[in-house]
């Protein structure tokens, strides 16, 4: 599903900068700083009603927020990607709930 919307983001030129600190933050394994990105990408994206990379950035966000809670409970990310879910925008909760009905089969392959 990510992999899909991986097509639009490509044409967001006005984030790609913060794209592109996201993979250097990642590659220095830095995910607080990565979280901090995510949510903004998400931000400028919203206001921009560029949904697809909206969703990305919320997802990728949760994953990491997921990782970092993992330790005090295992069902962190789900509990922040129902949340998330009904703080949405009506135009990004499909995407995302078809990420929340597939996101155990997603932490399995993550791990």
């Amino acid at each position: 599903m990510l992999g899909l919307l991986g097509v639009c983001v490509g044409c967001a030129a006005p984030r790609d900068d913060q794209w592109k600190k996201v993979e250097e933050d990642m590659e220095k394994d830095l995910p607080k700083s990565v979280i901090e990105t995510l949510t903004a990408i998400d931000a400028s994206a919203r206001q921009e009603k560029a949904w697809a990379e909206a969703i990305l950035a919320t997802a990728q966000r949760i994953r990491l927020q997921g990782r970092i809670e993992e330790g005090r409970s295992p069902t962190a990310a789900i509990e922040m990607m129902q949340k998330t879910i009904a703080d949405a925008p009506a135009e990004m909760k499909p995407m995302l709930g078809a990420g929340r009905m597939l996101f155990p089969s997603i932490r399995l392959l993550l791990r």
